[in-house]
């Protein structure tokens, strides 16, 4: 169990934000499972990797003997298609434009979210209700006003 999954047993359910979801559970599996493909099938060195994915060595050493990024099942094989795209593009555009990765990260963590593993996610840490749907509705339209 990790740190985060055990902090939050502790404490119970909280009222977690979605985005504190994606930041604490979805974008750390995700980075595990590209991890994982970029050095086991493009033959990156842990070092590169891990400047591809703006974390640590040692975070890619975690990720590689699954002692980080575990919370979150990515089986699915929806999001294993989405990872092997986001391997071939990683590989061949991201090596030289950092930004592919942030691309790439964001399109995942929007196909996690629509094929609502974020929900199952939310509802086993975040204190929501079985039929929460607040990521897939407009509950409320906020309006901006100029100051002048």
């Amino acid at each position: 169990m990790m740190a985060r999954e055990s902090q939050l047993k502790r404490k119970g359910p909280t009222l977690l934000q979605p985005q504190e979801i994606e930041t604490f559970f979805i974008i750390p599996a995700l980075r595990k499972e590209l991890a994982k493909k970029l050095v086991k099938e493009k033959h990156l060195t842990q070092k590169r990797v891990a400047k591809l994915l703006g974390v640590s060595e040692a975070a890619v050493s975690q990720y590689l003997k699954d002692k980080r990024g575990d919370e979150v099942d990515l089986s699915t094989p929806e999001i294993q298609e989405a990872l092997n795209s986001a391997v071939e593009i990683v590989a061949e555009h991201g090596i030289e434009n950092p930004l592919v990765m942030i691309k790439v990260i964001q399109e995942l963590t929007k196909i996690v979210k629509d094929l609502k593993i974020l929900c199952d996610v939310h509802k086993k840490y975040g204190a929501v209700d079985d039929d929460c749907n607040v990521c897939n509705e407009n509950i409320i339209k906020l309006t901006i006003k100029k100051m002048e």
